[in-house]
Parts: structure tokens; sequence; C-alpha cells
């Protein structure tokens, strides 16, 4: 459990790094952002997050709830311009240990298309995970001979929120 602590303060250390670089970088779309509340990856399981806009198709995003999440909406259609294609980082898997009532959660990459307001508003994603943490703890347990009554290792997601 602490290497899952140590690890997941790495990642955020490095998405805030480079969100941080990104921020920098743009000064054309300064004070274009929105804060959101949902549920989902993008806005860490259950909780909040905050879109930049980086540039005409782009925003980069953070959200922490009881998870992380962090990533880039791609805006590439002129004609409808709230679909987007979205890519993120972070938490998508939790296993629960009966015994105990503790909840460890899994981060990894992930990737969407999503649909929702650019500014105010309403959204939601359909997200696929491409690889999660949470495997290797399976394999581990089951090897162990230990029981697992419940986890969450689906690999298609929904995602949905409002935003400010």
């Amino acid at each position: 459990m602490q290497k899952s602590k140590q690890g997941f303060l790495n990642t955020m250390r490095k998405a805030i790094f480079i969100i941080s670089l990104l921020l920098v970088q743009s000064s054309t779309y300064a004070n274009e952002y929105s804060i959101g509340a949902g549920y989902g990856i993008p806005y860490g399981i259950l909780g909040a997050n905050i879109d930049y806009k980086l540039n005409k198709t782009i925003d980069i995003t953070a959200g922490a709830g009881l998870g992380f999440g962090a990533g880039v909406k791609y805006h590439p259609f002129n004609a409808i311009k709230e679909l987007r294609l979205t890519t993120y980082y972070g938490t998508n898997a939790s296993l629960t240990n009966t015994a105990t009532d503790e909840t460890e959660r899994f981060n990894g990459l992930n990737i969407g298309i999503g649909y929702g307001s650019l500014k105010r508003g309403w959204d939601i994603d359909l997200i696929v995970v491409i690889n999660s943490d949470i495997g290797d703890e399976i394999d581990k347990l089951n090897a162990q001979s230990i029981p697992i009554e419940d986890y969450n290792d689906n690999d298609i997601k929904i995602s949905f929120g409002y935003h400010w």
C-alpha cells in the first residue's frame, strides 16, 4: 500500500510539472478555463476538475477526488466543436479488501470520446481503459490464493459532470 502512495505522489508531481510548463507556454487563451464537478476518471472518480484552454483545439485538464485524473482534450471537429477526443492518466480501478473494508485504487492510461459544453454546462465521456495497475495486484492475490470479492476493473467507463 505504501508503494502505491509513493507512486501516486511521483505521478502527481510529474503531472503538475507538465501542466505548469504548458500553462506558461500559453498566453493567447489566458483566463479561458472552467471548473467542474462530476463522476469518472476526469474528476478523480468523484470530485472536481479544471479545464484550461491551451489553444483553439487543445485543453488540458486535471481532477481530484477519491482518486486523480490528468490529461488532454482535443477538439478536432470544426462542425461539432463540443465533440472531443481525450487522453487521461489517472485512477481507473479499485479493489476492496472485504476483511478490513479498505479500498485500494489503481492508475493507468485511458482514452475516450466526449461531448460537452466548451465553457459552461454538462459534459459526458465514454472512456476506454488502456492499462491499469490492478491487473498485477489481482495476479499477485490469486497466486497467494487470497479470495477476491469486490473489485472494479471494467475496461469501459462513463464520466459525466457539470462545468462553470
